[in-house]
């Protein structure tokens, strides 16, 4: 963080319009907005999009900022809005695209207790699956269910095959976490079926 002189500086040459002291305000405060989207968000990847957001928001309406005001707060407030309606977004995007990925799968079963647990466990995974960043959703797509080597998916995604290696490990080490919180009981289920 700056002095606060020399912030003070950088925050009067920003609102007359110097893009430079703006950025350096920016930079200076970066550690900052990404500690609160973190935090508002757990999830890193979201958390510098929010970062990014705000940052454009900072640049389009720092003449709304009141000097008469601590900056720091009116910057964490722009910070926090832009995790909230990001989390927001990505409620509706995850819903969308499960709707475009279609219901989960039926279970048959002939006891009907346990085709509803196998039902509600299946509910459990494919919203684990959707939840999943885009990335780790499309390589779980191409390589667990249509057969692509991982390479070949990153060749087809366009990233680096060792990119595309640790994305898809992520996603299997969060899926398999997803699916045994509950000691396995999604285990025991898909072998009684």
């Amino acid at each position: 963080m700056l002095p606060a002189e020399p912030r003070a500086k950088l925050l009067e040459r920003a609102l007359a319009g110097d893009r430079d002291a703006l950025g350096a305000l920016a930079e200076a405060h970066w550690p900052m907005m990404r500690r609160i989207a973190y935090a508002e968000l757990g999830d890193p990847a979201g958390a510098e999009d929010a970062v990014q957001e705000a940052l454009i928001r900072l640049i389009r309406f720092i003449h709304t900022y009141d000097p008469a005001r601590p900056f720091g707060a009116w910057l964490r407030t722009l910070v926090r809005n832009a995790a909230r309606e990001a989390r927001g977004a990505g409620v509706r995007r995850t819903r969308r695209e499960q709707a475009a990925i279609g219901p989960w799968p039926q279970v048959t079963h002939a006891d009907p207790g346990r085709r509803m647990d196998l039902q509600r466990k299946a509910g459990d995974a494919f919203s684990a699956f959707c939840a999943l960043p885009v990335r780790q959703r499309q390589l779980v797509e191409l390589v667990d269910r249509r057969g692509l080597s991982p390479t070949e998916a990153a060749a087809e995604l366009g990233i680096a095959p060792g990119s595309a290696r640790s994305q898809l490990f992520a996603a299997r080490r969060a899926l398999r976490s997803h699916l045994l919180q509950d000691s396995g009981e999604i285990v025991e289920l898909l072998r009684e079926s």
